[in-house]
This record gives C-alpha cells, sequence and structure tokens, in this order.
C-alpha cells in the first residue's frame, strides 16, 4: 500500500466536512490480518497527503478481521478462519481474545450493537449469537434460518435488527422475543447474497451479490425496490 498516495477530491472534502466528529477509521487486510488506523496530518487543510499506520499485529493464527464494531466504549473484531471475538486493548495497540470459537461456526462475518447488547452473525451455520452480561463468552440467540449458511450484514433499523444472508439473499428480523427470526423479503431476483445492510436517510439499504445492486426496503417493509 502507498502511505503516500493522495485521495481523490471528492473523498478529502467529506473527510474534511466530518472532520470534527471522526478520530479514526479502521482497515482489514485479509492477507496479513492486520489493522489498520486512518490518520490526518491536517484537519483544517484537504490537501495534505493521508496513511495508514498499523495499529495492531495478527490475531494469533486468524487471516481475516471480517466484521469491526464499537460496543460500550470499546473496539471490537470478528475473525475467520476461527471464528473468534477480539477486542482492542487500552493502549490500542493489540487484541485481547474475548470468546472463543462459536461451537462449529469458523467466521464471524457481521457484528452490531442492537438494544444494548452485542450480536453477531456467523458462517457456515447461520446463526445469531449474543454476547454474555461478563463479555467473555456467546449466547445462541437464533438458530440457523432455514437454509440460509451465513449472515453476511447485520443492522438496527426502525428499533429491529435486520440480517441479510446467503445462499438465498433474504433479508430477515429478529422477533419481538429475540429468540427467532421473521422472514422479511424473499430474494432479491437473481441476488444470491445480502453482503451489506445500512441505514440512510430514514431508509434501510442492501448491497448484494452477484450483480452488485442496491435494493431500498419499501414503505410497508415486506419487500425491496431496485434502486441501482
Amino acid at each position: 500500500m502507498d502511505n503516500q498516495k493522495p485521495l481523490r477530491s471528492s473523498v478529502l472534502d467529506r473527510n474534511h466536512r466530518h472532520a470534527k466528529g471522526l478520530q479514526a477509521s479502521y482497515l482489514f487486510n485479509d492477507k496479513a490480518t492486520k489493522v489498520w488506523d486512518f490518520t490526518r496530518n491536517s484537519i483544517e487543510s484537504i490537501s495534505y497527503f493521508r496513511s495508514w499506520e498499523q495499529a495492531c499485529d495478527q490475531l494469533g493464527a486468524e487471516t481475516y478481521i471480517f466484521s469491526l464494531v464499537e460496543f460500550d466504549g470499546d473496539l471490537y473484531g470478528g475473525t475467520g478462519l476461527n471464528g473468534k471475538l477480539y477486542k482492542l486493548n487500552a493502549t490500542k495497540d493489540g487484541w485481547v481474545e474475548v470468546c472463543d470459537q462459536l461451537g462449529a461456526e469458523t467466521y464471524i462475518f457481521s457484528l452490531v450493537e442492537f438494544d444494548g447488547d452485542l450480536y453477531g452473525g456467523t458462517n457456515p451455520n447461520g446463526k445469531l449469537y449474543k454476547l454474555n452480561a461478563t463479555k467473555d463468552g456467546w449466547v445462541e440467540a437464533c438458530a440457523k434460518l432455514g437454509v440460509e449458511t451465513r449472515i453476511y450484514s447485520l443492522v438496527e433499523f426502525d428499533g429491529d435488527l435486520y440480517g441479510g444472508t446467503n445462499p438465498n439473499g433474504k433479508l430477515y428480523k429478529l422477533n419481538a422475543t429475540k429468540d427467532g427470526w421473521v422472514e422479511v423479503c424473499d430474494k432479491l431476483g437473481a441476488e444470491t447474497q445480502i453482503r451489506s445492510l445500512a441505514v440512510f436517510d430514514g431508509d434501510l439499504y442492501g448491497g448484494t451479490y452477484p450483480n452488485g445492486k442496491l435494493y431500498k426496503l419499501n414503505a410497508t417493509k415486506d419487500g425491496w425496490v431496485e434502486v441501482c
């Protein structure tokens, strides 16, 4: 990676507009499994170069950091190939293992804070887990979503927790008792994976594979509308 490569002006402008509220962002390298901290040489000027600094070394034998989330004032990471949960240490220069592998689950594809708890979506059995009260182990919140094997994405939207899946690209919502999923939307045409979910301007959006389309949840929250 070229640490001295300038970013495009549109990105610089956006970072400049949000500079006061944004302290740092993180990037993972799937080959070396290291976390990088994106820093600024100047907040006031957008003409300066930006650069990455390595924050943490590889997490033991883990080769992927699939998911990152802030929870209760700490940064957590979900890994593969052993499906472990790590937390950034107090000096922000190393990881502390929080939870060992989740049974047979090998990847933690998604992490999200919902209703005061930390949830993780897994592979290869598409289960939803919740961090326990002592923050040292997982509790299974929901069993496998039918034939779905991966929960690629998790997001809170309008007071509910939503999950995007594979191999049938379905959207699910956590039920009122938080112990099972309710199917919200069926497969998005030929799309087999909902790789990402995000809330924007009051709407829920989903990014898909294999055709790279963007969908928006409709007003009645029971189907997708293709956006792009």
